[in-house]
């Protein structure tokens, strides 16, 4: 994708789950656009497919960001079959998919021991969305599906701070 440096870069970063799909549009390192959860109670992933659709229609971003599960992962396999085929209704949208690790991601929060933790310091950079910010999941509790919006904003930042830095993790961009 040719882009002049003037030109903004507007990111789409979804986060499936087992009720349905978070997401997070960013514009550059620190415009949010827009973000939410789709719950999806039946035909999860054609649902969770058009959803991505009608995001990519309306918020016409430059690139989907989804996290890579790489090969050890604990995501129910309706999830990384989730994953692949948002990646390629992306691309055959035109649309560049790029995976993004938790790896990664945690390494650009250091300080943050835990997603609640990335959760919160979200929050308190992007002001607009700290009110849906969830409390620290007690163990015994199943996990508020708006930490999903957390984990697709921080794929989202974690995206644009690689792109900024000028170094690129590896990724199916364009694949």
């Amino acid at each position: 994708m040719n882009q002049s440096p003037l030109e903004f870069t507007r990111v789409l970063a979804v986060d499936p789950a087992s009720r349905g799909l978070g997401f997070a549009v960013l514009e550059e390192p620190d415009v949010l656009i827009d973000w939410g959860f789709r719950e999806t109670r039946t035909d999860r992933n054609a649902r969770c497919l058009a959803h991505l659709i009608s995001m990519i229609t309306k918020f016409k971003p430059d690139v989907l960001v989804v996290e890579d599960f790489g090969t050890q992962t604990r995501r129910p396999a309706r999830v990384r079959e989730l994953v692949d085929a948002l990646e390629s209704a992306a691309n055959e949208a035109g649309l560049p998919c790029r995976r993004i690790s938790r790896k990664c991601v945690r390494a650009k929060f250091p300080a943050c021991r835990t997603k609640y933790d990335v959760a919160r310091e979200l929050a308190n950079r992007f002001s607009e969305i700290k009110p849906w910010c969830p409390p620290t999941r007690k163990i015994w509790l199943t996990e508020d599906p708006r930490i999903n919006i957390f984990d697709a904003l921080s794929l989202a930042v974690t995206h644009l701070s690689d792109a900024e830095g000028g170094h690129q993790a590896p990724s199916n961009l364009g694949s």
